[in-house]
């Protein structure tokens, strides 16, 4: 296993495991200088840049899920170096969205979120109702919102046969005695 610095308090978990473990050093005049041909590999063959590239990403998720954020931050991770070790000169660009984060949102640089798709202006009203929104109220308000938005993209009528079928076909299965979920 090998580790960095900021990950050496990883040992002392698995020492309370009672892991057995052995350090080895290995002189840096020893090791192979390998870096430059690994390189122009992966620039002639596109299959090996492609696989690297979805190690590369593999990596950064599974590195940013881990449960152990104050050893294993992502944040803290030199992606320099870390693309080197999969062959790049210069590190990619990956999404290391995770599965539960949103897609087309990005991280700014204060940590909050931005969207790349279009986004509703807020109005003067819009601001009042934040306001006097209570936390259980919440979600109604954003059902509403929701439903706004189909209304405004399908048109109301639709969107009230889609209501109207929704609980027909709940009707049908209740009849039935099937199980539904929302």
């Amino acid at each position: 296993m090998f580790l960095l610095e900021s990950e050496l308090g990883f040992l002392r978990y698995l020492k309370e495991a009672r892991v057995p473990l052995n350090e080895f050093s290995f002189p840096a005049d020893k090791v192979a200088n390998v870096q430059t041909q690994l390189e122009k590999l992966l620039q002639k063959n596109y299959y090996l840049h492609r696989s690297a590239l979805d190690g590369y990403r593999s990596y950064l998720q599974s590195y940013a899920s881990y449960s152990l954020k104050k050893i294993f931050d992502v944040n803290k991770l030199d992606l320099a170096k870390v693309g080197k070790a999969f062959g790049f000169a210069v590190p990619p660009r990956v999404n290391i969205a995770m599965a539960g984060e949103r897609p087309g949102h990005d991280e700014d640089d204060d940590g909050g979120k931005k969207s790349k798709g279009k986004r509703r202006r807020a109005t003067q009203d819009d601001e009042e109702g934040d306001e006097e929104e209570g936390e259980g109220e919440g979600e109604i308000t954003r059902a509403r919102n929701n439903k706004q938005k189909r209304v405004e993209q399908l048109g109301k009528k639709r969107v009230e046969r889609e209501v109207f079928k929704k609980s027909k076909d709940r009707q049908a299965q209740k009849a039935a005695g099937e199980q539904w979920s929302r």
